[in-house]
């Protein structure tokens, strides 16, 4: 089946590549052509392009598109009800769901395609609409790095935020970024600390790769603690304006939740989880 893949996120960070690199390989191993991948969602420009033409389907990498009506996840679910009028096969995957105030078009739209979602807060609220969603880790998860020998000898490591409070905090601070560092180096690097902040989605997924203990921020969706009410566990989140100076004070709840084994239950859960693929799905 020759596919069109809307949403191609992987000039973003390395994490998303690592989700693009997933998403294709699956569709490659299940025996589908890609045709054309579109980083812009302009839905004008897919529906006139020729690849959408030829193409029998249409895969939209939702990620952390589609949440508040923003204008990318508007223009998406235009594409899918376009593709599905001209009789394509349409999948969205890969995805946050969140307070899209969905119209009647959108509904239909969305229980005519397939759905998959990253974490349990998403599936609840398109079963709303009545729409049925099955949900996998994010592909991120599957993309596994090299491990280095793992040596802890650094406290603390902080991962990319949407503040700087905690950066003044400690002018000599562990630092990674998934903006600017390969999935394998940023993962070992994740591995040597005891324990790890970060308000950046894939650089959480890459501390349960790590199995590193950590504390996310809940960030601009409930991408972060989706996850982890997906997997039943009982791990701190904190809204980021509340880091500035609680270094300690998180530090004391990661401890609480390792203590607990909330950790290690979610890391378990993880990897006992089925792997997304596009085989029998169109």
């Amino acid at each position: 089946m020759k596919v069109v893949v809307c949403n191609d996120t992987r000039q973003y960070h390395y994490g998303c590549e690592q989700v693009m690199k997933y998403l294709n390989h699956e569709l490659a191993v299940s025996e589908h052509e890609i045709v054309d991948n579109f980083f812009q969602v302009d839905p004008k420009v897919v529906r006139e392009s020729h690849s959408f033409k030829q193409c029998n389907a249409i895969v939209v990498n939702g990620e952390g598109t589609m949440h508040h009506r923003q204008q990318n996840a508007v223009d998406l679910l235009e594409i899918m009800s376009t593709a599905l009028r001209c009789k394509k096969k349409v999948a969205l995957v890969n995805s946050v769901f969140q307070d899209m105030s969905l119209t009647k078009i959108e509904v239909e739209t969305l229980k005519n395609s397939y759905v998959s979602v990253r974490e349990v807060k998403s599936q609840k609220y398109l079963a709303k609409y009545g729409i049925q969603a099955d949900v996998h880790l994010d592909f991120s998860y599957w993309q596994k790095p090299h491990l280095e020998q793992k040596i802890v000898n650094k406290d603390l490591v902080c991962g990319e935020m949407f503040f700087r409070g905690l950066y003044r905090y400690k002018k000599d601070l562990n630092r990674v970024s998934i903006f600017n560092q390969g999935w394998s180096e940023m993962v070992n690097d994740i591995r040597s600390a005891e324990w790890f902040i970060t308000g950046r989605h894939h650089e959480m997924y890459a501390a349960c790769i790590a199995e590193t203990p950590f504390v996310v921020l809940q960030g601009n969706t409930w991408k972060n603690d989706g996850l982890l009410e997906t997997a039943g566990v009982n791990i701190p989140t904190v809204h980021g304006a509340s880091l500035d100076g609680m270094v300690d004070q998180c530090w004391e709840a990661c401890k609480k939740a390792h203590a607990n084994g909330q950790y290690q239950k979610l890391f378990d859960f993880m990897s006992h989880q089925s792997r997304f693929t596009f085989k029998n799905l169109f």
